[in-house]
């Protein structure tokens, strides 16, 4: 752990004050003093780690839903001939 003001190690300290600066802080409120830089890179890598699974996953959803529906067999599904299609193409009236 580490001094938040001048980064002066306070491991080992009889006093919960900096030498070095002055500066008080708790070891039991983490935001009184600076984590080891050892945790905080840990710490920086499962942030990173879990951003680019999140980006993986954003981008792999939509593509493989794409290929599930595109190999769709639809032939198999009774269309009722009653109900017009959405996508047959509008009739042409004769003139006549």
């Amino acid at each position: 752990m580490r001094c938040i003001a001048c980064h002066y190690s306070l491991k080992d300290l009889t006093e919960h004050r900096c030498p070095e600066c002055g500066r008080a802080f708790d070891p039991e409120k983490p935001n009184t003093f600076d984590s080891d830089p050892e945790v905080r890179r840990a710490l920086q890598v499962q942030k990173i780690r879990q951003y680019w699974i999140g980006v993986a996953l954003y981008c792999a959803v939509p593509i493989l839903l794409s290929i599930l529906l595109s190999n769709c067999d639809t032939s198999d599904h009774q269309r009722s001939s009653s109900a017009p299609s959405a996508f047959t193409p509008p009739r042409v009236l004769d003139p006549r």
